[in-house]
């Protein structure tokens, strides 16, 4: 008799306790996940992109057509070839070309003793100043072959002159609301160029004529629909966290100039209108009202 109650009270114990169970993984399968709970987000980026992230999420050196992974590993003087190449470049570009690099800057590289330089190559890594030590190298190992972008799918590019002319051709094919410089004024140079369907145009003007002291001379201009104008995050009239428009609220003047109707809230900004699309003009450096009044005469729309 003991036997049979002990064994229905360790039954009712068990049943009550899954029964719970049940209940808390109910609970927990109907239950909002908390913030530490949210899925992964599902990733969405076409093919190109995500071959493009992982190429680019490592260091790396091109050479003959390869990227050179950057292992970690370092070796000395003692088992270094002869110089085989240099980094020329530093960054991330669209169109790779043998010497750049998104992890050291301008060096020579090296072949290592008794090994294939189609299988790892070193770099010599600088030194602080005043060290006198000897030099290290950075071994970096063959890794995938570099596959270049179509040029007619380039959107956007900075610095290199040839990536720019080619993401801003596109650029100009694909919107037709874009205003630009005229290509022969040789006060404003752009510096980078690039499009995207959710911000509109960005371009980067160097204008070294407006340099003050260090600072460099720049036309910043935002080129976009004026539905899309919460998602500028550069934009100088973006609401700030208090929810007030960080711009000021009224213009000193407006004029109209080549069909935009501008708005000028001093040598720092203006802002155009034109068929529901806004012109943005930030500055840097030295720019007086006059000049920019003057650059704004060479600013075109592509289409007319």
């Amino acid at each position: 008799m003991k036997l049979f109650s002990i064994i229905l009270i360790v039954w009712i114990v068990a049943g009550c306790s899954g029964a719970e169970a049940s209940k808390e993984s109910a609970g927990q399968e109907n239950a909002l996940p908390t913030p530490t709970q949210q899925p992964k987000p599902v990733n969405l980026q076409p093919e190109e992109e995500r071959k493009k992230e992982a190429v680019r999420s490592f260091g790396y050196v091109v050479m003959d057509g390869y990227y050179y992974r950057v292992t970690g590993e370092t070796v000395d003087d003692a088992v270094i070839g002869k110089v085989i190449g240099e980094i020329k470049r530093v960054g991330d570009w669209e169109i790779k070309r043998s010497g750049d690099s998104n992890e050291y800057p301008p060096g020579p590289l090296y072949s290592i003793q008794e090994k294939d330089t189609k299988e790892v190559i070193a770099y010599r890594l600088p030194k602080k100043k005043g060290d006198p030590g000897p030099y290290r190298y950075s071994v970096l190992e063959r890794s995938e072959q570099v596959e270049q972008h179509d040029p007619k799918q380039i959107m956007g590019a900075k610095n290199d002159p040839e990536e720019v002319g080619i993401a801003l051709q596109n650029i100009r094919k694909a919107v037709p609301y874009l205003y630009e410089f005229d290509s022969n004024l040789k006060s404003a140079v752009v510096n980078q160029a690039g499009y995207s369907s959710n911000t509109g145009v960005t371009l980067y003007y160097r204008v070294s004529e407006a340099d003050d002291k260090e600072i460099q001379g720049f036309l910043f201009i935002f080129e976009y629909p004026q539905e899309k104008a919460a998602l500028i995050m550069n934009s100088a009239f973006s609401a700030n966290i208090g929810g007030e428009p960080r711009s000021p609220a009224k213009a000193s003047e407006t004029f109209e100039m080549n069909g935009i109707q501008w708005s000028y809230y001093g040598t720092h900004l203006l802002r155009g209108e034109k068929d529901g699309h806004y012109y943005e003009l930030q500055t840097q450096g030295k720019f007086t009202r006059d000049r920019l009044v003057g650059l704004l005469k060479h600013f075109n729309n592509n289409e007319q």
